[in-house]
């Protein structure tokens, strides 16, 4: 038992008293899956709170046998669009207190289910808004003055060695009518951005 002794620590040793309050820590913290990779300021915020019992790293979609399969014992669920969370899934979960969708749209959630099973909810409304809207208003000038046209045309070598006063002009955005079709947070987002252009939304 010589060298057994040496492993024992007192129960008031406060090394004993520390891995004593990291072991009831560790216990208490809720286990999660995490079905897509997330950025790693988001990572490390839930390995604060959390035991991150899974986390699939790939770049290829998660197969639904494995989303079942390791759902089965977690606490919680940090899952995307294309996670499917039905009545399957919910019915092998029985650990399951939350779920968060990396997404304002919750429609591969069955709500009602969830409701049923006292299960929580979260999504991400308004905080792709703006950056949205910025893309929208990227495409929009894109498309307007043909800039992938114009792109293409360099690199295979066909622009003009000669002026041409028509050639790729495009259309202006500015002083244009534009119509927005759903004038939610995105939509009102990119009406704020067209009218720094002078647009008639």
């Amino acid at each position: 038992f010589r060298g057994l002794s040496q492993t024992i620590i007192s129960v008031s040793n406060p090394r004993f008293l520390q891995l004593k309050r990291f072991f009831a820590t560790e216990k208490l913290r809720p286990k999660i899956f995490i079905t897509a990779k997330l950025p790693q300021k988001s990572f490390e915020k839930l390995e604060q709170s959390c035991h991150i019992q899974d986390y699939w790293t790939s770049d290829q979609p998660l197969p639904r046998s494995h989303l079942l399969k390791l759902s089965s014992s977690v606490d919680g669920l940090v899952c995307v669009l294309s996670n499917k969370i039905d009545k399957e899934l919910l019915s092998v979960s029985k650990h399951l207190k939350v779920i968060s969708t990396l997404s304002v749209g919750y429609d591969h959630i069955d709500l009602e289910e969830c409701r049923r099973l006292g299960i929580k909810v979260g999504n991400t409304p308004g905080v792709l808004s703006e950056s949205t809207a910025d893309l929208v208003l990227t495409l929009m000038l894109a498309t307007a003055r043909r800039i992938p046209e114009a792109v293409n045309a360099v690199h295979e070598g066909t622009w003009p060695k000669s002026f041409l006063p028509t050639w790729m002009c495009g259309r202006d955005l500015h002083s244009s009518t534009v119509g927005i079709i759903g004038l939610g947070g995105i939509g009102s987002a990119v009406g704020r951005r067209l009218l720094g252009f002078g647009c008639n939304i």
